[in-house]
């Protein structure tokens, strides 16, 4: 295989793939570059020693792709948007070439050649100078790199133009970039200490100044998975970060304005009607759902024909009861069996990678309780190439087990 694929090959592989990502991450120009990319190196990179390592990446996504299949085509005729719904899979699909693509990259590029490259860094400047466009933004009504007024005034959203989307996605990348910090030793030779101290500074105030709750939860949550190096420990750091996000919550007046003010009440109320609608959704077919994004056309609906008190029209704004909803018992299903699995592989990871992993899927699994981040195709998107990522570093670390035994 390495005489098939060069070292220059994967070289200018990798430098794409950073380069498409960054380009993604200020903006959505670059997502449908990154996917092709990806999708035509997974050509060359796809062996039969993946499958012969664990098949269950490849079957879990593959099972998340066909649920969707057939709720959209059980509900061909009931779809408002044909494009929007069958668009919505292409992630799933696409998964499993990432996986492999990672694979190959990780198993076969020269550590020297990935530290020269300096693509990290250029990640992590990348991603501040999109917090940064949002914060100068927020002070001056106008984003200067998309050439536009700003959409929210009081609220910061990056390069997005949309604060929620913009904060759940940057807390993802905190976890990373704290995990990078905490355990800088690892990463020494391949990311220069300034830039990720910089980075971490920027994006937290950034995140800040979204004002977005369930996104700062998200990344309070997976902290204790950064630090722990026992299952005893991380019990113990659960426990002091709840309980200090009780006090914070409840016992401080910052607390309170940002969960109890009469403003964020209208809020969690509204949210609850929006649970409600996605509840009578699934519902209406348990088996199936109502077809991949197809909850919002109908959310209104199904608020009025059930006597929920708030109307507002709006997704599920929760990818648990969103997939509850749109791809009905299967989907769901195979989503939990998704994330349980991404959690079981994540403890095989050797090194502070495995923590990395732990911290960012637990701030996904938790955040995605307030926000409906498998709607955002932005974030999605993110989640699964980094998901992918781990999954590659989880298939080399058994195979090399399996050799060993």
């Amino acid at each position: 295989m390495v005489n098939l694929v060069s070292n220059r090959y994967l070289k200018i592989l990798i430098c794409l793939a950073a380069t498409t990502l960054c380009v993604t991450f200020l903006s959505n120009s670059g997502l449908n570059a990154f996917f092709l990319m990806f999708g035509i190196a997974s050509l060359f990179s796809m062996r039969k020693e993946i499958f012969n390592i664990d098949r269950s990446v490849f079957i879990l996504t593959a099972l998340l792709f066909m649920s969707g299949l057939v709720s959209n085509l059980y509900n061909f005729s009931e779809l408002d948007n044909l494009s929007k719904s069958f668009r919505g899979l292409r992630f799933f699909f696409f998964a499993p070439f990432f996986v492999s693509s990672f694979y190959l990259i990780l198993d076969y590029y020269k550590k020297t050649d990935l530290q020269k490259s300096n693509v990290f860094n250029w990640f992590l400047i990348l991603t501040s100078i999109a917090s940064i466009s949002g914060l100068i933004g927020l002070y001056t009504g106008f984003n200067y790199l998309r050439f536009k007024p700003i959409n929210h005034h009081v609220r910061n959203a990056g390069m997005y133009g949309m604060y929620m989307t913009y904060a759940y996605g940057i807390s993802l990348f905190l976890t990373l970039n704290l995990g990078a910090l905490i355990h800088y030793k690892r990463f020494k030779n391949y990311i220069n200490f300034p830039i990720l101290l910089c980075s971490a500074m920027i994006n937290l105030v950034g995140l800040y100044f979204s004002y977005t709750r369930g996104a700062l939860l998200g990344l309070v949550f997976s902290i204790p998975f950064l630090l722990v190096k026992s299952k005893k420990q991380l019990i113990i750091l659960l426990i002091t970060v709840v309980t200090f996000l009780s006090g914070f919550v409840f016992y401080t007046e910052s607390g309170k304005k940002l969960f109890f003010s009469p403003k964020r009440i209208r809020s969690n109320m509204e949210r609850i009607a929006f649970f409600k609608g996605a509840v009578y959704g699934f519902l209406e077919s348990p088996v199936v759902g109502l077809g991949v994004k197809n909850i919002e056309p109908n959310m209104t609906r199904l608020k009025i024909k059930n006597n929920v008190e708030d109307h507002k029209p709006g997704h599920s704004h929760n990818i648990y009861l969103e997939v509850l909803a749109t791809q009905g018992a299967f989907g769901i299903t195979f989503l939990l069996l998704f994330l349980l699995y991404s959690f079981k592989a994540s403890l095989m990871i050797k090194g502070p990678e495995s923590f990395i992993a732990l911290g960012f899927f637990s701030n996904f699994c938790l955040s995605g309780l307030f926000q409906n981040t498998f709607g955002d195709s932005e974030n999605l998107q993110f989640m699964l190439i980094i998901w992918a990522l781990f999954m590659g570093r989880y298939l080399i670390n058994k195979r090399s087990y399996s050799r060993s035994l």
